[in-house]
């Protein structure tokens, strides 16, 4: 078989095991990069050594995209697809060892979210909002749930009626990033928005489960990008200057359950995260904060 039958049999792993259909165009993306340097090179996938792996990440660590060298988070998203790859051809006894094992990823600085919303603002953008309407109704209702349980963008599109038990103020995330579930609260006024726009707005002739629709003919499940003009639009009505994405709610969200005293592995699991260092970023912002006040407020640091 060639290279790209192995890759294909792995893409079709995953997806039998439930990854997100972005996660695997993102494997897609990058092992299509490491087929292109497999052909360069005259290489086999199955009759890959250590060496080989190793030669692959100084080709990448010296690669240049648009003039700049490869980030350390590109590099690491290619040698990981790489890894993974590797893992899976072993599970299927299809090479005895494992050439990727002792790779090492490289570590990448940790990024803080750029625009965090505070409470005031939000509040200022859910209260513009006019709700005399059915689209304001389904924006408010959106907005209020990706404030509340800081999901992502993928996982609000994907909602649909029978992951919501409004009654007891639960959602239910089906199939979230790396195909796991997770069932997380949601707060009094999310559910009242919900319930107002399941009876109000949301067309009443669709046939599919998805809750959230545009207020086209016919109406369609909303997307990413129209998701994301939602938000940013709402923040705009609101005067709000700050850029303001889809992901700022989620973003906002963490940080200030992590400012109100909440416990980081409950956050974890609000949003979702296999690994809690990835939560811990947040952290990070509440310390900037802090120390920001500190330099302000203190008399020490006042008197310098």
């Amino acid at each position: 078989m060639n290279n790209e039958i192995y890759i294909q049999k792995f893409l079709k792993h995953l997806k039998l095991k439930g990854f997100a259909p972005r996660t695997i165009e993102g494997y897609q993306t990058n092992l299509n990069k490491f087929l292109l340097y497999l052909a360069t090179q005259n290489l086999k996938i199955i009759a890959l050594t250590k060496k080989e792996i190793q030669d692959y990440q100084s080709y990448l660590y010296y690669q240049e995209y648009r003039g700049k060298p490869l980030s350390f988070a590109t590099q690491g998203h290619r040698l990981t697809a790489v890894r993974m790859l590797c893992k899976y051809l072993i599970s299927e006894n299809l090479i005895l060892a494992d050439p990727a094992a002792a790779i090492e990823l490289p570590k990448t600085p940790v990024k803080l979210p750029k625009t965090i919303l505070t409470t005031r603002e939000v509040k200022k953008i859910l209260e513009t909002i006019d709700t005399n309407t059915k689209m304001g109704i389904r924006d408010r209702s959106l907005i209020e749930i990706l404030y509340t349980s800081g999901i992502r963008v993928s996982e609000l599109i994907n909602i649909t009626l029978a992951n919501l038990n409004l009654n007891q103020g639960y959602l239910t995330v089906s199939k979230g990033k790396g195909g796991k579930s997770r069932t997380i609260p949601l707060g009094k006024s999310s559910c009242y928005w919900i319930k107002e726009y399941i009876q109000k707005a949301r067309p009443k002739k669709v046939t599919s489960p998805i809750l959230f629709y545009t207020m086209l003919t016919p109406p369609r499940p909303l997307t990413r990008g129209v998701v994301a003009e939602i938000c940013s639009s709402r923040a705009k009505q609101a005067g709000i200057k700050k850029h303001v994405t889809s992901h700022t709610f989620r973003h906002s969200c963490a940080t200030l359950m992590l400012k109100g005293g909440a416990d980081i592995r409950y956050v974890q699991e609000l949003l979702g995260h296999a690994f809690l260092r990835t939560t811990q970023v947040y952290t990070k912002v509440t310390i900037e904060d802090l120390k920001k006040m500190h330099t302000r407020c203190h008399p020490r640091d006042k008197s310098r």
